[in-house]
C-alpha cells in the first residue's frame, strides 16, 4: 500500500503521489491505449473523441489507484 499522505518533493516543489500516479498512467498506460484505439479506428464509433479519452483517462486511474491499494474512505453514511 502507498502512503498517500505524504507529498513528494521534485526540486522544492511538493507534488501529491495521486499526481505522480497520474502522470504514470498518462504516459505507460493511456497513451497506448490511445495510440493502439486509433491504429484500429476504435474512435470512429463514438461522436465526441476528447469524452472518451476523458472516460477511458478515468477509468484506468481508478482502477491503478485501487490496484496500488489506495485508502478506502471512511464516510460515515447515516444509513
Amino acid at each position: 500500500m502507498i502512503d498517500l499522505s505524504s507529498d513528494l518533493d521534485l526540486m522544492g516543489v511538493f507534488v501529491p503521489p495521486v499526481g505522480m500516479i497520474g502522470i504514470v498512467v498518462f504516459l505507460l498506460l493511456f497513451l497506448p491505449v490511445r495510440l493502439l484505439m486509433m491504429r484500429l479506428r476504435v474512435y470512429r464509433l463514438f461522436w465526441h473523441r476528447g469524452l472518451v479519452d476523458v472516460c477511458l483517462y478515468s477509468i484506468l486511474l481508478g482502477a491503478t489507484l485501487l490496484v496500488l491499494g489506495l485508502p478506502r474512505a471512511d464516510l460515515n453514511l447515516p444509513f
